[in-house]
């Protein structure tokens, strides 16, 4: 938005994880005709569930005619994983404007497969169980679990086949890599 009341240009990361903490802020121009030395603009800020306001999500900033100041806000990640958009709005008396913008929330780690095997001797299966224990940390919002038996290692593959259909980056020197 390069136009308008207020013109507000945010700076905030595209990508972030869990557990950060860091600073979303704007810069906001009053454009507002008339509105003098020093006019007071509320700034608010509106953040998805993910995300959590570290302070107040309103500041009153003075502002003057056309001249722009920095508004800054901290910001801590909660662990929900997803796309989440804020909303950062200026306000002087009837006259408002907003702009919104859009990060992912992303796990800190790569996007990977395991694969765990186990066997059991003949006649095992008989009212026994085989555990396979899940030994990583993993967030719902992109677990999979399956599990299958085989009386080949050819049922291994099933896992193999999965990691290279679901995998995130089209690029097929990835997949080969």
């Amino acid at each position: 938005v390069v136009r308008g009341p207020f013109v507000i240009q945010p700076h905030a990361p595209y990508v972030v994880t869990p557990g950060d903490q860091f600073e979303i802020g704007a810069l906001v121009a009053n454009n507002v005709e008339g509105s003098g030395e020093d006019a007071e603009v509320h700034v608010s800020l509106e953040t998805c569930p993910a995300l959590e306001l570290q302070g107040s999500g309103d500041q009153i900033a003075e502002i003057s005619e056309r001249s722009e100041k920095s508004i800054a806000f901290q910001v801590k990640v909660k662990p929900l994983l997803g796309p989440c958009a804020f909303v950062f709005t200026a306000q002087s008396g009837e006259v408002k404007s907003s702009y919104r913008l859009d990060l992912s929330v992303r796990p800190d780690q790569p996007y990977m497969t395991s694969v765990t095997s186990r066997y059991a001797k003949k006649g095992y299966f008989n009212g026994n169980a085989v555990e396979l224990p899940v030994e990583r940390e993993m967030y719902p919002e992109m677990r999979m679990l399956e599990a299958s038996a085989s009386v080949a290692p050819l049922g291994l593959l099933s896992g193999f086949v999965h990691y290279l259909e679901s995998y995130p980056h089209g690029c097929s020197e990835q997949i080969v890599s």
